[in-house]
């Protein structure tokens, strides 16, 4: 009997997800498969060259081992220039502007290297594996969390703008008079659709001055009947509502994801959000538009980063946000300081 060719490991792209609070990692196969367990570094110093240590350290020990490395993909959270690898402004790192990332951790990595803002790697994770697998069209993905990020895919790619800052559905403005953004707007989406936004809003409403209020804590005494926080749940809904029926109306998405922690408060304002959708999108765009929870929870992010870097080396991404190394390598690595 002629003896069977031994098994080829499969070769993985990295997917790094940095997280206020820690950086998740996987390995990737071509085919979303994730090889073993995620690995995480905990973020326990978000001072900017503490956090780069650490990612460098995340970045370092997902591509140790003997499988070949194809790419590495990272999202990040903030404002980023896609084409440099720069992040200009994160909302969970103050005093990140204008870090060189790419360039920084290419020193530690051999082969090419993705940055790509961390709602837009969870939306191409869910168009990929998630929630809107099989669907064609274009996917608009939410994630409602300590601010409200967005992310476009269309058949596959995202849809990036110029400098990679399309897809920040967070700051549409839906009530100009409304409450002051973290951005220097007023009336964002985030003022009514985050977990701050929640909270604040709920101060203003009862005069509240609890230190540690939450937005777990809001969605936990609206679902035991207290009306000031399902108001603001129900402004929630409106303002979701009132976003969605301008993208549905802009974009004629197939798709619409909704994921983050708020997600989980779903029946406290998808009702209202319906109403608002119903009420102002054109009927014949909105007819055929589904919404759905997002399937991958906070794998999504480090998901969607790997198919970014699968993208980058199979040609069928963004290739201006990718470092120019010119081919396929296994990695070389140093230890990170």
């Amino acid at each position: 009997m002629p003896k069977r060719a031994p098994r080829r490991a499969p070769e993985v792209s990295i997917g790094v997800d940095l997280g206020g609070t820690g950086i998740r990692f996987a390995r990737v196969t071509v085919d979303g498969d994730v090889i073993g367990r995620p690995g995480v570094v905990p973020v326990v110093d978000r001072r900017k060259a503490a956090v780069l240590g650490q990612l460098r350290r995340a970045v370092v020990e997902a591509c140790s081992g003997s499988q070949a490395v194809e790419a590495v993909g990272i999202g990040v959270p903030g404002f980023i220039r896609r084409d440099r690898g720069v992040i200009v402004r994160s909302p969970n790192f103050p005093d990140w502007r204008n870090v060189p990332v790419r360039q920084i951790l290419q020193r530690d990595v051999a082969v090419p290297l993705v940055i790509e803002n961390d709602a837009n790697a969870a939306a191409l994770g869910e168009d990929w594996i998630g929630a809107g697998q099989g669907g064609r069209g274009i996917l608009v993905m939410l994630t409602l969390g300590t601010g409200v990020g967005g992310g476009l895919v269309s058949d596959g790619r995202l849809i990036t703008g110029r400098d990679g800052m399309a897809g920040e559905i967070g700051h549409q403005t839906v009530d100009p008079s409304g409450p002051p953004c973290t951005c220097g707007n007023t009336g964002c989406l985030e003022t009514y659709a985050s977990y701050t936004g929640l909270v604040a809003n709920y101060r203003r409403r009862t005069g509240s001055s609890e230190d540690e209020l939450s937005g777990l804590e809001l969605a936990a005494r609206a679902r035991r009947g207290d009306a000031e926080a399902q108001l603001v749940f129900a402004d929630m809904g409106w303002a979701l509502g009132v976003t969605l029926a301008n993208l549905i109306n802009l974009l004629n998405p197939s798709r619409i994801v909704l994921g983050g922690g708020l997600s989980g408060a779903w029946p406290l304002f998808i009702r209202r959000a319906m109403q608002e959708i119903d009420r102002r999108a054109i009927r014949a765009a909105a007819r055929g538009v589904l919404i759905r929870r997002a399937k991958l929870g906070t794998a999504a992010g480090m998901i969607g980063a790997a198919r970014a870097a699968w993208q980058a080396v199979t040609g069928t991404g963004h290739t201006g946000a990718v470092s120019r190394l010119g081919r396929r390598v296994r990695p070389t690595m140093r230890a990170a300081s």
